[in-house]
């Protein structure tokens, strides 16, 4: 039985409210995971910038760009900075559901 199958049975017998009430706060919990997750990525990265005197968003670019050297602290850092805006996807996909009361 496939997603959609298994949310149409659970909709004949609990009814469609619960359904979407019983996604609605999924979508509120995962929506504060990410959210402080992003709070820890970002207590993360501080270090980095204060060390190297470079905003992160530069940094990122350089390293796209071929200009930031492979030094494990320098991957450690854009690892760090790539979680982040995989992060800042989730949320923003996440804030774009109907899950804000």
């Amino acid at each position: 039985m496939n997603l959609a199958e298994q949310i149409e049975t659970l909709k004949s017998v609990c009814g469609e409210a619960l359904i979407i009430k019983t996604l609605k706060k999924l979508g509120q919990i995962e929506l504060q995971k990410y959210l402080a997750l992003l709070c820890q990525t970002n207590d993360e990265l501080k270090p980095f910038e204060k060390k190297f005197s470079l905003k992160n968003k530069t940094a990122w670019k350089k390293f796209q760009n071929g200009q930031l050297d492979d030094k494990p602290e320098n991957m450690e850092w854009v690892s760090i900075y790539q979680n982040k805006l995989l992060l800042q996807e989730k949320i923003s996909r996440l804030e774009k559901l109907p899950i804000h009361d």
